[in-house]
């Protein structure tokens, strides 16, 4: 469907809420939507649900909360240090915005190539001052 129709502006997911289902459909969909696009997740409660796929643990991981947790992470992924490290994820560079409000996310996708701040070094003097 996204090869025949794609690209798209929007994507608004509205499907069966499962955790594992929501993070399926964005690895396939959000590469399909066009950069300047959004891609919604919406009725995010169902990521605390057990029933659901979910985990009443904040901090678990394999959810769709957990999923936009780490889109919002690749937001600052010029910011962490990764010496040697793995390079950017897609998302990382393609993800420019993550809006979060009750039960609903709405995900920018761009180009995220804006350059780390501060600069490398920047406070390369800072610890020696105090």
């Amino acid at each position: 469907m996204a090869r025949e129709h794609g690209p798209f502006d929007i994507v608004i997911d509205d499907g069966s809420h499962i955790s594992r289902h929501v993070i399926a459909s964005f690895d396939a969909l959000f590469p399909h939507v066009r950069r300047g696009g959004m891609y919604v997740v919406e009725d995010l409660q169902t990521s605390y649900w057990p029933d659901w796929g979910g985990n009443i643990d904040p901090t678990a991981s394999g959810t769709s909360m957990s999923m936009i947790k780490s889109l919002l992470d690749g937001l600052n992924h010029q910011e962490q240090t990764r010496e040697g490290g793995p390079a950017p994820l897609v998302t990382e560079q393609m993800v420019t915005g993550v809006h979060a409000h009750h039960n609903i996310v709405f995900i920018d996708k761009g180009l995220n190539t804006e350059e780390r701040w501060p600069p490398s070094g920047w406070f390369a003097g800072a610890s020696s001052a105090n």
